[in-house]
């Protein structure tokens, strides 16, 4: 509808859940008193509330977030009646039977947020996305272990970047899933990750915590210029 104050990216049924990804202005407007009306029917009256004590470019991350899980909760049926607030490590508060993760970025203009939603039970998602094209800076360093840094600088120059982005993306989003069955901070360096050119990866952690979920899967893939890594994690059967 033309009345929204987004754009929609995209909406894919992916094979952890249903992903979708709009856009906003990066900044609500510090001088303006009225930059946050147009998002005040699209989210819950708490959520607005909360919005309102944020500074502008975080208010506009944070609404992005909630507009794109809004969206995509409606769109698998839900009717979401209660705020969804944040847990202290930041991951959305969900209904019951809903596992939800967010991700978003900020550009000069716009925030691009997605989402990761799915009903489940005894299951935990995660999502994460990076800008494709951009460079990867000292991150490699600080978030890939020694084999993966091997493994990066055996590829020609040219994709050095990109393969490290890729790798910190999907670590972003195993450690939003792991987080409620851990609960506590996960180093980038406890897990080396091996992504293959058909969207799947390989997760092999050094060493395996004892609360380590049973089963951690995770894919990925390029869409609308963002890398986009999705994971899932199970519970173990005891």
């Amino acid at each position: 509808m033309g009345t929204n104050p987004f754009r929609i990216l995209f909406k894919l049924h992916m094979e952890h859940g249903y992903c979708l990804a709009l856009t906003i202005p990066s900044s609500t407007g510090e001088s303006d008193p009225d930059r946050l009306d147009k998002y005040r029917g699209h989210l819950h009256p708490v959520e607005f509330s909360y919005a309102a004590t944020l500074a502008p470019r975080r208010a506009s991350t944070w609404i992005a977030g909630r507009l794109a899980i809004r969206e995509a909760m409606r769109d698998i049926g839900e009717i979401g009646e209660s705020p969804v607030m944040s847990y202290p490590r930041g991951a959305p508060i969900m209904p019951p039977g809903i596992s939800g993760s967010i991700s978003h970025k900020a550009d000069t203009d716009l925030v691009t947020a997605t989402v990761l939603v799915a009903a489940r039970d005894r299951q935990a998602i995660g999502v994460d996305i990076e800008f494709a094209d951009r460079p990867c800076g000292q991150i490699g360093t600080a978030v890939l272990t020694g084999e993966e840094i091997t493994q990066i600088d055996s590829l020609p120059p040219d994709k050095r970047s990109f393969e490290t982005l890729l790798r910190f993306s999907i670590k972003e989003a195993v450690y939003k899933a792991i987080d409620p069955f851990l609960h506590r901070f996960v180093d980038y360096k406890e897990i080396s990750v091996f992504p293959d050119d058909a969207g799947r990866v390989l997760i092999q952690w050094h060493p395996a915590p004892p609360a380590t979920p049973g089963n951690i899967e995770a894919r990925w893939m390029v869409r609308d210029g963002l890398i986009i890594t999705t994971t899932k994690a199970e519970a173990n059967s005891k």
